[in-house]
């Protein structure tokens, strides 16, 4: 998702156009799920368009117009930012929440 919005900023004229239709058709999916949050770069940048992202689905949710799945290795929701662990333990946004669950990979 970031990198498909940080795109935006390659073209030379309407960056703030292109950003907005990013974001506007990323959040305006009906389901969206989302791998390793916790793997998002702490730039000042990316922690915005991640609480714009996650705000407006937020939003959506609680008017039971989308369903968001976010997966990310966190232990305990203390990990999280104050807004991103007050909105998931929402539960009109996340219904269910799992810490400390076994890993799945199997390395060979």
């Amino acid at each position: 998702m970031l990198d498909d919005i940080r795109s935006a900023y390659d073209e030379r004229e309407n960056k703030m156009t292109k950003l907005v239709r990013r974001m506007e058709w990323w959040t305006s999916l009906d389901v969206l799920a989302s791998d390793e949050l916790d793997k998002v770069g702490q730039t000042d940048w990316a922690k915005e368009r991640i609480f714009q992202l996650l705000n407006l689905l937020y939003q959506r949710a609680v008017r039971q117009e989308a369903l968001t799945i976010i997966a990310a290795n966190y232990h305990s929701s203390d990990e999280l930012s104050g807004y991103l662990k007050s909105r998931i333990e929402d539960n009109r946004f996340a219904r269910q929440w799992i810490f400390d669950s076994p890993q799945r990979r199997r390395w060979t």
